[in-house]
């Protein structure tokens, strides 16, 4: 069976549980399977304030933090609309990605944060969002 519609991880190296590397081979660790869409190269290309990710063809803005942190629904509702009336960066469709959108940028190889190296995104809290 391929997987296709389900994007890579991101794990290229497969580690116990005291985070020593190990062989991937029979661990079951997504680095061991190594299967879904495959991460472009480069991944990200920075517009100005914008990044543009070449594996889900989605744009995110560069910082993570645009407003005051944390926002009820409603408030993060609230702002997304506020900058499609005074088109932010230009654009005038943004809206709050769903979950399946947010986990794509996870990586499984790093940590604090989980994102993929070389990550262009700024202003990353490293606790829970």
């Amino acid at each position: 069976m391929t997987s296709y519609h389900y994007l890579h991880t991101g794990q290229r190296t497969c580690h116990a549980d005291d985070g020593r590397e190990v062989p991937c081979e029979g661990s079951g660790q997504d680095a061991s399977f190594a299967v879904g869409a495959s991460w472009p190269e480069p991944r990200f290309v920075l517009r100005n304030d914008e990044v543009l990710d070449r594996l889900t063809g989605l744009i995110w803005c560069r910082s993570a933090i645009l407003t005051e942190f944390p926002l009820t629904w409603q408030e993060a509702l609230d702002f997304v609309a506020y900058m499609n009336r005074e088109k932010h960066f230009g654009q005038h469709d943004w809206r709050l990605p769903n979950r399946r959108e947010l986990r794509s940028l996870l990586s499984l190889q790093t940590r604090l944060p989980a994102l993929p190296e070389r990550h262009p995104f700024i202003d990353v809290f490293n606790g829970g969002y």
